[in-house]
């Protein structure tokens, strides 16, 4: 038995025996069990037993983890003394994902008569006619366990909710026997008939997820159905489902719907999920005013639902993908677009101002002319000697007699980017094109046949074809492209073979252009200025409506460029003395970051904007460029990264103070160009050598390799993706390796957790990236993998293939899917060899994880992506944070301000816990003495009704501060209201966070000594009696102030819980 399972079973019984509710309840998820230890089964008081790693929770929709942090369970035997728990009433035996659990008896549960819930999700069971004695169940989950008769289940009168996805089931009408099933969950088996259902009068949810049917009408009679899931079928005819009223929650993604109207007599629904259909229409959805969540992404819609903004209970508005043209497409594109869309219209209601500003941007091999068609164009000139760009230049057009009804008088403002075309570049590049903007794409006939060019320093660079910039253009932006042929001095040299072949690949081009600089630039190349004005025409960003305080924030920022930046605190200001309210502050910042405008630094102690984008572009490419002593110094002689006092000698030296470096260097490692790969040191994946090291090959399980293996293969493969990953998974370095393999296409990374290293390389030419493992647990590091490529694909979602060979055999993913739905044994590979398919069962389950969990279909916050981020797991440092209910609207202000400074701490995770989180219907009093006693930090809002709290003092406080005398619990009070804290001697004993007000703007408060946190929240209220909080710069300040005097005492635990 492990320690940690012989110290949570110790604690259990000293529970019980004290009388404690908590006792009930048990998890020994992650304890590193191989079975389940004798002791376990004295605790016959047992109620409630969680053996499993992670579980689903089927009621929340939601992933548990176990809260403990040791070793993942792998159960291969499940011993008969389980039956001594009789008075079981949950158990949790699911096993995990990607590593199967090895029991195949599971006879003595039978004993366990008293169980309602049972999850055996992915156990492998053979024998499951044991269960039709356990007539008490109301709860059973035997998903992915390859069942395929269940009819001994017509015996189990009494469930309620059945979960049997991924199984080899086909004969199940017996279900319609079972009347008393509330909830059904049948995705992924061979049914091929549904109409048994019609008989569940009494179902509530039901979940057909990606099973293929085509009708499904007889569902009209389950008139008590609240949720239904028919995500990705082929479902004609929807009209049955306006006899079913009840409906809370639908899910009809998928489905190629076009005409939504049977939903108008749904009026109760909640949640409403129509993404990845064909719908243009949604008025229909204005009689739906009870929605909570509405999905539309990757529809047809044109118009925003301006009513939905009406909508008082709407929490959830999700618009990605959509041609709507009356929103800028920055907002729209957000994940969740309904705050941004709210703010825009609250904006727009005071007064509106056509936008007049657009991006005009270059692309294209080197050498080919970019800067002289902008000079041609712009100053009439043309020079032979211009020299290569080697960066990214900037100009403004004023462009007159664009859109004039729109614009009126005024010049359209076209800010061009003229983009170096050398490769070592490209990577960078992306910060950039990530804006919605016209592309001129330049070439010319003699560097098209050419395989490389000279840049003018002595360095060779590669030359790409046509269609691969127009698959970058693609990958960049959904925007318009001109395709300009440039260098066209005779009249043979005109090429237009290609307009064919680039219009099937992208249908966004708008026209073809053949120039030449050199003869027309007298002329400013009239035919190419036409087309730009053209195009510039039928861009909805044109004549946009723009709040017109948005636009004044817009132009003081541009008059504040000279500053190159300013901090996030000055930003907040300036938009409150424009006007703004609430968080428009916050959409204008990301629409002007997403638009290109500036660039927004997040930082946890220090959020700035970078209001002088050329200056940024300039420092980071002077680093870049092969003209300089960087590439020699970083790349060839010191691989593994360079440091402040590096760039300071070499290129930045008296061009920057050394606050700007920081700056640079933080803004370098904020847009992923380097990463912190020792404490001052830093790497660049650019400035790596581009050829794998030879100790690759001198590494077995690379140059031999047996293990797990995948391959993705793209159509294109951008450089961002592998450096960027190199980037992200750089700290996974294995630290016991003297002289770690990294190199611009490929890492070796090292998972401690799972004891498993990875080889990650990218080959261009192949346009793939392949991953090679070696190690005890293979599928938690490629999950790993999977999950962080993923996030890094473009509009391409690349193919995937699997091997559990080492690559000998590879898989594709759809076939493995495809004849895994089937049921078949075996599986052919990419060469038509037939392989065991059950070997490639970890994968598929893998692939499913993240569908199974349709919380992740709505998208990641951005600063919730970090935990999706490959990064050593962090140490968990739980936080208990006690304070009086009347001062609920202060703590929730506090509680948003403490999660904003410690979600990102680079040392630990802080899991905290207040008396919110107790569920409705759970014991209140046994869940707070359970978190009281097992949290490390405790944070005292102190106020007067705290103190005169009976409860929080003998229950909370007291128990606290003794777990401090005994050294477990660190107890932090914060003078939260003013209240005489001294009268309570053995809190007032604790060093309280008690700052000055003169730090925060209240110094008023310092008189009597009585300043306090609630002296910095001040409230607004909002249609309909709702109040929220006014943005305070010094509350944030305050805040920064308190996470900062604890870093010191964190950084100890985490260290502690990392050994």
């Amino acid at each position: 038995m492990s320690e940690l399972a012989r110290q949570l079973i110790a604690a259990n019984k000293a529970q019980h025996q004290r009388g404690d509710e908590a006792a009930k309840r048990l998890d020994l998820g992650n304890c590193g069990l191989t079975e389940l230890p004798e002791e376990l089964f004295d605790l016959h008081w047992l109620e409630e037993l969680v053996v499993s790693n992670e579980w689903f929770d089927r009621k929340k929709g939601k992933w548990h983890p176990s809260a403990n942090n040791g070793a993942e369970n792998r159960l291969v035997n499940l011993p008969a003394g389980i039956r001594k728990l009789r008075n079981l009433k949950i158990l949790v035996l699911e096993a995990d994902d990607w590593g199967e659990w090895q029991i195949r008896d599971y006879i003595f549960l039978s004993k366990l008569t008293g169980l309602q819930s049972l999850s055996l999700r992915n156990n492998k069971i053979s024998d499951i006619d044991f269960l039709s004695k356990m007539t008490g169940l109301q709860s059973l989950s035997l998903s992915n366990s390859w069942i395929s008769d269940i009819s001994f289940l017509s015996k189990l009168r009494g469930l309620q909710s059945l979960y049997l996805r991924d199984n080899k089931i086909s004969g199940i009408s017996f279900l319609s026997k079972l009347t008393g099933l509330q909830s059904l969950y049948l995705r992924d088996n061979k049914i091929s008939d549904y109409s048994f259902l019609s008989n569940l009068t009494s179902l509530q949810s039901l979940y057909l997820r990606d099973d293929q049917i085509s009708d499904i009408s007889f569902l009209s009679n389950l008139t008590s159905l609240q949720s239904l899931y028919l995500r990705g079928n082929n479902i004609s005819d929807y009209s049955f489902l306006s006899n079913l009223r009840g409906l809370q929650s639908l899910y009809l993604g998928g489905n190629n719907i076009s005409d939504i109207s049977f939903l108008s007599n749904l009026r109760g629904l909640q949640s409403l999920d129509l993404s990845e259909n064909n719908i243009s229409d949604i008025s229909i959805l204005s009689k739906l005013r009870g929605l909570q969540s509405l999905y539309l992404r990757d529809n047809l819609i044109r118009e925003f639902p301006i009513f939905l903004l009406n909508y008082s209970h709407l929490q959830d508005l999700y618009l990605k993908g959509n041609p709507i043209a009356g929103v800028p497409a920055e907002i729209i594109e957000e994940w969740d677009s309904l705050v941004g869309v709210r703010n825009y219209f609250q904006s727009l209601a005071r007064g509106g101002t056509p936008n007049n500003e657009v991006k005009l941007l270059l692309l294209g091999n080197g050498r080919v002319g970019k800067t002289s068609l902008v000079r041609a164009m712009l100053d009439r000139t043309f020079s032979e000697q211009v020299d290569s760009t080697d960066k990214i230049l900037l100009r403004i057009w004023e462009m007159v007699g664009v859109k004039p009804d729109v614009l009126k008088e005024n010049p359209l403002k076209v800010n061009i980017w003229d983009f170096g075309g050398q490769e070592i570049y490209y990577t960078t590049h992306r910060l950039f094109l990530r804006t919605r903007a016209l592309f001129l794409l330049v070439w010319d006939k003699e560097t098209e046949e050419a395989f490389a060019h000279e840049d003018g320093y002595g360095h060779t660079f590669e030359n790409f074809k046509l269609p691969h910039w127009i698959d970058y253009i693609r990958t960049a932006a959904q925007s318009p492209v001109i395709v300009v042929q440039n260098k066209v001095d005779r009249r043979g040299d005109r090429y237009t073979v290609y307009e064919e072949l680039l219009c099937s690949l992208y249908d966004k081009i708008v026209d073809f252009q053949y120039v030449s600089a050199k003869n027309d630039y007298q002329t400013g190349l009239t035919g190419l200025q036409n087309s730009i004005r053209l195009a510039y025409e039928e861009l909805p960003t044109v004549g946009q409506l723009i709040p017109a305080q948005w636009m004044s924030v817009k132009e003081r920022l541009r008059s504040l460029r000279e500053k190159r930046s300013i901090s996030h605190a000055e930003y907040v200001s300036l938009c409150l003395e424009e006007g703004l309210k609430g968080t428009e502050h916050e959409t204008l910042l990301y629409f002007l970051h997403d638009s290109g405008f500036l660039d927004f630094l997040e930082d946890i102690k220090d959020p700035r904007l970078i209001l002088d984008q050329q200056w940024a572009i300039d420092a980071i490419y002077t680093v870049l460029t092969r003209s300089n002593n960087c590439y020699r110094d970083f790349c060839r002689l010191n691989r593994h990264g360079f440091t402040l006092v590096d760039l300071d000698r070499l290129v930045w030296g008296e061009k920057y103070s050394s606050e700007e470096q920081k700056e640079l260097l933080r803004f370098m490692v904020s847009t992923e160009i380097c990463f912190e790969f020792a404490e001052g040191v830093y790497i660049a994946p650019q400035l790596l050598i581009p050829e794998r090291p030879p100790r690759v090959k001198c590494r077995r399980e690379w140059c031999d390799p047996q293990g797990s293996a995948l391959k993705f293969r793209y159509q294109f493969l951008h450089s961002a993706i592998i450096e960027r990953f190199i980037v992200r998974a750089g700290r996974m370095v294995n630290e016991k390796d003297d002289d770690p393999i990294i190199w611009r296409n490929g890492i070796a990374i090292y998972d401690e957790k799972s004891n498993t290293d990875a080889l990650v390389e990218a080959f261009p030419r192949d346009k793939e990236i392949r991953v090679l493992t070696h190690g005890d647990r293979p599928m938690d590091l490629i999950k790993k993998i999977m999950e962080e490529l993923a996030s890094l694909n473009s509009d391409y979602e690349p193919e995937i293939l699997f091997s559990v060979d080492g690559g000998s055999h590879f898989v594709k993913r759809q076939d493995a899917e495809r004849f895994y739905r089937a049921r078949a044994e075996t599986v052919p590979d990419e060469n038509g060899n037939f392989v065991e398919l059950e070997l490639f069962r970890p994968f598929l389950q893998l692939e499913e994880r993240e569908s199974f969990d349709e919380q992740l279909e709505k998208g990641l916050p951005r600063t919730a992506l970090k935990s999706k981020r490959m990064e050593p797991e962090k140490p968990v440092i739980r936080c208990f944070i006690s304070y009086a209910h009347f001062y609920d609207e202060y703590f929730q202000v506090f509680r948003d301000d403490f999660d904003t400074q410690v979600a990102n701490l680079p040392f630990a995770q802080l899991d905290i816990w207040t008396d919110e989180k107790i569920p409705l219907g759970a014991g209140w009093h046994e869940r707070i003495q359970q978190q009281v006693a097992s949290c490390d930090l405790a944070i005292l809002l102190v106020s007067d009704r705290l103190m005169t709290s009976e409860y929080i003092k003998e229950h909370e406080v007291a128990l606290l501060l003794e777990q401090q005398g005994a050294g477990k619990t660190l107890v932090v009070p914060v003078y939260f209201y003013p209240c005489r804290f001294y009268d309570w001697p053995e809190l007032a004993k604790n060093q309280f966070f008690k700052p000055k007000g003169a730090d925060y703007g209240r110094a008023d408060r310092d008189k009597k000594n009585r300043f306090c946190y609630a002296d910095l929240v001040e409230f607004e209220d909002l249609q309909g009696g709702v109040k929220i909080a006014k943005n305070n710069t010094y509350r944030s300040d305050y805040m920064m102030d308190f996470v900062e005097a604890l870093e010191d005492q964190l950084r100890e635990m985490a260290k502690e819980k990392s050994c």
